[in-house]
């Protein structure tokens, strides 16, 4: 069924809002559960002691165990607990929202040029392009459309870094593997402070989130500067 591009460019629009306003909500959980936590490890000694009692009654034990190899045992507990909570519990959230921003975005790209083709009675799909992703999708733009892609707008190279940045997050469990994505995202997070990296480890944060989702905004504006109100009024090239 042929829908109203304005329809489409409004649809993409309440998405990225929807997604600000999941952002903050998420931002405002995680904090308040880590004030929580904080309230209850500082004023409830002995809750926290039997806590980590329990933890450390699941660990697999040897004979004559000393009360010292115990207390070892029992610092690496807490320790583990506080990153867990305060720092690997907010990555995962984080870069969780990270990749399904970043697939939002790549999804919708991919959609418009289907939407084109469709409206356009075009008979080179977008599935008839070498490659995949958002560099397909600008092939398809520039070569098929035939349209002044705004790639060389600041958004589209912010965007480029996202694209390495949620593989290695869903790949590598944000671990930078290659020489050339250290050096290139190193180079990046000189001017981004809302990310870092520690150990060649990406940490994402809930500014970087919001920031990444207002890009995306603001690129669908300068695409959309460039199309027609309706793609059929483009003939298929």
């Amino acid at each position: 069924m042929k829908v109203s591009f304005l329809v489409f460019r409004y649809w993409i629009f309440s998405e990225m809002s929807r997604l600000q306003r999941f952002a903050r909500l998420l931002n405002k959980l995680i904090l308040k559960e880590l004030k929580d936590i904080e309230s209850e490890l500082k004023n409830k000694s002995s809750n926290k002691n039997e806590f980590l009692e329990d933890l450390y009654n699941y660990y697999p034990k040897q004979e004559n165990e000393s009360d010292f190899i115990k207390n070892e045992l029992m610092k690496g507990i807490k320790y583990q607990y506080n990153y867990e909570i305060k720092e690997n519990l907010q990555q995962v959230l984080w870069s969780s929202l990270f990749i399904t921003t970043y697939s939002f975005f790549e999804t919708s790209l991919s959609y418009m040029c289907k939407y084109y083709a469709e409206n356009a009675n075009c008979s080179i799909k977008l599935n008839d392009i070498y490659g995949k992703g958002f560099l397909r999708s600008r092939t398809y733009f520039k070569k098929v459309m035939n349209i002044n892609f705004p790639d060389d707008k600041p958004s589209w190279s912010h965007i480029v870094k996202y694209n390495r940045i949620r593989n290695i997050l869903a790949h590598n469990d944000g671990y930078i593997e290659k020489p050339e994505d250290v050096r290139m995202l190193e180079a990046y997070v000189k001017n981004e402070k809302t990310l870092t990296i520690n150990n060649n480890f990406i940490t994402l944060s809930f500014d970087f989130i919001v920031t990444a989702i207002s890009i995306y905004s603001d690129f669908f504006v300068e695409l959309m500067d460039v199309l027609p109100i309706e793609f059929k009024l483009k003939k298929c090239q």
